[in-house]
């Protein structure tokens, strides 16, 4: 999440105090633009991870799934883009090199 996006605090979730995730609050996007595209409230999760000891802001409109599934999901989808990522790096490599 862009750290000049503009929202209010509707309420906070409840969340395991004890896992990754460090905040899911529900957020109405006031921003000219963001509040007619998501008129909506959505849910910003905040998650930690300690392998690459970073912390992470999610925003979705998920409003059924636990902040864990999310932070999970999302999670999964870094990891996925970074082997991809990786993976086109190599590949231009061995094009470029004639491999």
């Amino acid at each position: 999440m862009k750290s000049n996006r503009a929202f209010k605090r509707i309420k906070n979730n409840p969340h395991d105090k004890e896992g990754p995730v460090l905040s899911d609050v529900l957020i109405q996007l006031t921003g000219s633009k963001t509040k007619k595209l998501y008129p909506k409230p959505v849910r910003k999760v905040r998650s930690y991870d300690k392998e690459y000891h970073h912390t992470y802001e999610f925003i979705t409109n998920n409003l059924e799934m636990r902040a864990q599934e999310i932070a999970d999901i999302y999670k999964r989808r870094r990891q996925m883009e970074l082997f991809f990522n990786m993976d086109k790096t190599e590949f231009e490599d061995k094009v470029v090199l004639g491999n």
